[in-house]
Order: C-alpha cells, then sequence, then structure tokens
C-alpha cells in the first residue's frame, strides 16, 4: 500500500529520537481527539491535558494554475501542541526547532519532493494549551513516460 508524503514526512520524524523523544504524546498524521472514532489516547495524560504532540497535516496542492502538468508543489503544515503554560510554550518552542533542523533540506526518497519552509504561523493559545503551526512547501516533478 503507498503511502502519502505526510505519512512519510511523519515517518521521518517519528524515526529521530530527538524529535520523538521530545515529542511524548507522539506524532501523528491525523487529528488529535480525547475520545471517539481516531481517538490519540496517548497525547493527553491522565488528567486530559495535551502533552508535546506534533500532528502533520497536508494542506494541499499550491501549483500555479496552467504549468506543466509534470510538475506538482504543495504545503504540508506541521502543528505543535503542549499544555497551556510557560513550560507548554518552551516545549512548544523547542519542537519547532528540532523539526526545523531535521527537515532542514530533507527530501523524499519515493517521489524525490524536498521540502521548504513556508513560514510560521507563531504561538497561540486557548483555553487548554499552547500550539504553534510551521508551514512547509515541497514540490517536484512527476516521472515522465513514453507509454
Amino acid at each position: 500500500m503507498a503511502t502519502s508524503l505526510v505519512t512519510r514526512i511523519m515517518y521521518a520524524l517519528q524515526a529521530s529520537p530527538v524529535i520523538s523523544g521530545y515529542a511524548t504524546g507522539g506524532i501523528y498524521d491525523r487529528d488529535l481527539r480525547r475520545s471517539g472514532s481516531g481517538w490519540t489516547p496517548n497525547a493527553f495524560d491522565a488528567d486530559g491535558d495535551i502533552k508535546p504532540t506534533v500532528m502533520v497535516d497536508d494542506a494541499g496542492d499550491v501549483r500555479e494554475p496552467f504549468s506543466h502538468t509534470a510538475h506538482y508543489q504543495g504545503l504540508v503544515y506541521i502543528w505543535l501542541f503542549a499544555g497551556r503554560s510557560t513550560k507548554g510554550e518552551d516545549q512548544v518552542e523547542e519542537l519547532a526547532r528540532r523539526i526545523r533542523h531535521a527537515l532542514y533540506q530533507w527530501q523524499d526518497s519515493e517521489t524525490g519532493a524536498q521540502l521548504f519552509p513556508a513560514g510560521r504561523l507563531g504561538m497561540q493559545a486557548d483555553d487548554q494549551a499552547v500550539f504553534d503551526r510551521l508551514a512547509l512547501t515541497y514540490s517536484g516533478v512527476l516521472p515522465l513516460s513514453n507509454v
């Protein structure tokens, strides 16, 4: 079964002990849920507070209209979460630093797509968590065949 680029990025982050050891709530390629279908129990502590957690999300195709059909370009978001506290803010900042370092010049072995930094949301907070979002673009050229 083929995996998506988002899933392969998630696997790359999970394979890095520097990141997976720090993201104690886990690294996912799907929404985080406290309960119900698709729940992610490891992302939350016994009190229901979120642990330092990473979610890789496909933000979609950003290819220029009328560009060459063999060229592809897209956007990936990497969401970083931690409990709402000064410690949580420090944990999100440290995760962002580690992920930027781990994915610097990262290239997908399956498609040849390379990731490039495209921006950062900046630290945000709600009533239960602090979070940030890294945006990464990727691009590549599809293999052409003479079939």
